[in-house]
């Protein structure tokens, strides 16, 4: 609510959307709380923001420790974070969490507004607290292979964006939100981009209610080129999901 009271034609035009920040950070990066208060937070945010604002949703700024050290288990529920920023170089020790960034940046460009990506988040650069989350680039062959395959999945998802308005604009609707599973379909006239993420839980099977935003026999097939395609068949969707996977569903 907060920022909120500066979004007005009189003073700001956009914010940075800091509440769905911290919400992103405990669901996608500590896995503290299921998908269900992820959309809830997002939904929070679709009724409550004036229209027309524009909110810009993050993973990371200079004012945080960085999404890969979250994600990697270095930066707890209370954990001196500024204490760490000075005396400890973490490091990402857990290729589990080069999975989770990829997911959390397949969210992040589902979102409408203006996504930002602070530097070095795209290839998982490590940090605690200022200023040690402000480390030197890393190019080249600097770049270990598991940050490489990070740096691809956020190039593919920001071309994804690119191509389908759907993403950018759309109405959206959930299909699906509970613990590790979570599922919304974003449409734009005849564009439409079903997105689905799964974390570590039991089950990756979706059976998912699409109509009428998805017409009967309409394929999909991943634009994040994971090769998952799936038909709509009754008015319904129906894919698996491998671990810490996600995938946008675009019409063919």
């Amino acid at each position: 609510r907060k920022i909120s009271e500066y979004l007005a034609p009189a003073e700001l035009d956009a914010q940075f959307d800091f509440p769905l920040y911290w919400t992103m950070r405990e669901v996608l990066a500590r896995g503290g709380d299921g998908f269900d208060r992820l959309e809830a937070e997002v939904s929070r945010g679709e009724r409550e923001y004036p229209e027309g604002a524009i909110l810009s949703p993050l993973l990371g700024n200079h004012d945080v420790g960085r999404l890969a050290s979250y994600a990697d288990g270095d930066l707890p529920n209370g954990a001196d974070e500024v204490g760490l920023a000075w005396g400890n170089a973490i490091a990402v020790d857990d290729t589990r969490a080069y999975e989770k960034i990829k997911t959390a940046f397949t969210f992040l460009f589902a979102l409408e507004g203006a996504p930002m990506i602070y530097y070095g988040d795209e290839i998982g650069l490590a940090g605690a607290h200022d200023p040690d989350n402000r480390r030197p680039m890393r190019w080249g062959d600097r770049v270990t292979a598991a940050e490489r395959e990070v740096f691809d999945h956020v190039a593919r998802a920001a071309a994804a964006r690119r191509a389908h308005p759907a993403l950018r604009r759309g109405a959206r609707r959930a299909l699906l939100a509970e613990g590790d599973r979570y599922a919304f379909v974003k449409t734009h006239f005849g564009d439409a981009v079903l997105v689905a993420l799964r974390r570590d839980g039991e089950t990756g099977d979706f059976d998912l209610s699409v109509a009428p935003d998805l017409p009967e026999g309409t394929n999909l097939s991943d634009a994040l080129g994971s090769g998952i395609r799936a038909r709509v068949e009754n008015g319904r969707v129906r894919f698996s999901l491998p671990p810490m996977t996600s995938v946008f569903l675009a019409v063919e």
